[in-house]
């Protein structure tokens, strides 16, 4: 199997907001493909940033690597980074680690206007 081939992301430009959606395993082999994901995202100059895990099977700690020095880059530009969407396994190991206070967590998309509050 390919390097990379059990992970994807996607990416939804928005006019004030950036989504990315996450499917598959984020660990060391696919880990590379979201920091791209994310540089492109930083490098638009959106600055907020919402990350839905519900398609996520599996984070380990290179992700969630990941997923902090994104949240540092875009708390440098005065953007932030949102997670929404917390399958089991990610919500346990965020909560092992001490992430869960660190990052804003949202349960459910938000609807009903198309600012992100």
């Amino acid at each position: 199997m390919p390097i990379g081939e059990d992970f994807k992301v996607t990416v939804n430009y928005g006019a004030d907001h950036v989504e990315m959606f996450l499917f598959g395993e984020l660990d060391s082999y696919t880990a590379p493909d979201l920091r791209d994901a994310f540089a492109g995202v930083t490098e638009s100059g959106h600055r907020i940033v919402v990350v839905d895990m519900a398609g996520l099977s599996y984070i380990d700690s290179t992700g969630l690597g990941v997923l902090v020095a994104a949240l540092k880059r875009l708390r440098d530009q005065r953007g932030e980074l949102r997670l929404r969407n917390l399958t089991e396994q990610a919500h346990t190991v965020f909560e092992i680690t001490g992430l869960l206070s660190v990052f804003t967590i949202e349960q459910q998309p938000r609807t009903g206007g198309s600012k992100l509050e």
